[in-house]
């Protein structure tokens, strides 16, 4: 039997399921670099004689807890627990002086 996904393929030229193609020349990939991923990074980057940093780190609501309590508490605790380096999101606020 065909499934839905093979029908529909065949009834397309183009497939955006599948791999993307590039058609960047080699010259115009660069290497990723990520440099701005701490607090202390972006204190670096910004010189704080021109940049006023009030950029910091938070932890939201646990996102995977299966709808169990005692799995949300145990997971507030780990991220209360976790050193700020650990906390999974960066909020950025940097104002110009």
């Amino acid at each position: 039997s065909r499934t839905a996904t093979s029908e529909w393929e065949s009834s397309t030229s183009i497939n955006p399921l599948a791999e993307p193609r590039d058609s960047r020349k080699e010259k115009d990939v660069f290497p990723t670099v990520y440099k701005l991923n701490t607090v202390r990074d972006i204190g670096q980057h910004f010189s704080s004689d021109i940049f006023n940093n009030y950029s910091y780190t938070a932890n939201g609501s646990p996102a995977y807890h299966f709808g169990r309590a005692a799995i949300a508490w145990i997971w507030q605790l780990v991220m209360a627990l976790s050193p700020p380096f650990c906390r999974k999101t960066l909020f950025v606020f940097l104002q110009k002086r």
